[in-house]
């Protein structure tokens, strides 16, 4: 059991979710494999939400809002499928009540209206309509925070309780947001060392994280979908993403992290 005033390490959204589950459903941790406070990226936590929103979605109160919510993550996906961004002129214009007709404005308009509950609306939609705040506020280049704190209290919320629980106990959901964070995080670190029209690798788990300085994880070791393992580390002066069987990814691990990359991928595998 994990005590609330112990998670240093955690995420800002797992945070909230820990806070808002009872004592006896915490795991004891560690989170984030012990190390530093994982830097999701603001897409990858919209992400969070449109799970969340899965998880709700039998609770949905009837066929109208099982069609609404429907809408609402239809929206998120597309923005997300083609993500942009208002430029600081179409902010200040939004303070002027003003409709933006440019890409960015009508997805973010689309968002906000989505966003906004109704009277009588079940907290299962409300999920939704946070996610849909959320896409907004990454529209306009705002923290997602607010938005899917909000949302991960309630998926807890009906997760505790025994009538809506379903198969998945709040303590199992507190593992798999912990672990889906780290592969948002991880996947954020590969991306730019890609090449170009390469499709990102599919993660299974982070198995390995550390320190590159100044309190943010920079390397990391992931177990890939298929079992072969992918090392994000600095090989020289360039940092590199190196794909293979689990003794030569560890054969590339720089000399001063490898004896604490070889005992945790050892004791994790």
């Amino acid at each position: 059991m994990a005590a609330v005033d112990e998670l240093a390490h955690c995420h800002i959204i797992l945070k909230a979710a820990l806070q808002a589950a009872s004592p006896e459903d915490r795991p004891a941790g560690p989170w984030a494999l012990g190390g530093p406070r994982p830097v999701c990226p603001a897409a990858g936590q919209v992400e969070l939400g449109l799970w969340f929103s899965s998880l709700v979605a039998p609770h949905l109160a009837d066929r109208f809002e099982e069609a609404v919510a429907r809408r609402v993550l239809d929206h998120v996906r597309d923005f997300l499928a083609k993500p942009s961004r208002l430029t600081p002129q179409e902010s200040l214009s939004l303070g002027h009540q003003k409709q933006l007709t440019s890409h960015a404005g009508r997805a973010y308009h689309r968002l906000i209206a989505d966003s906004r509950s109704e009277p009588k609306e079940s907290e299962a939609l409300a999920v939704a309509r946070r996610t849909a705040g959320a896409a907004a506020a990454l529209c306009r280049g705002k923290d997602t925070y607010v938005h899917l704190t909000a949302a991960v209290a309630r998926v807890v919320k009906y997760l505790r309780e025994a009538e809506t629980r379903g198969d998945l106990s709040v303590h199992d959901f507190l593992v798999e947001l912990d672990a889906r964070i780290l592969r948002l995080e991880c996947q954020a670190a590969i991306a730019p060392l890609l090449a170009t029209d390469t499709p990102p690798p599919e993660l299974d788990a982070v198995l390995w994280r550390f320190d590159g300085g100044k309190g943010q994880a920079r390397h990391f070791i992931a177990r890939l979908r298929g079992g072969t393992l992918g090392l994000v580390t600095k090989l020289g002066a360039r940092w590199a993403w190196v794909e293979g069987r689990r003794d030569e990814v560890l054969a590339s691990v720089p000399d001063t992290l490898f004896e604490d990359a070889t005992r945790t991928v050892m004791a994790r595998e």
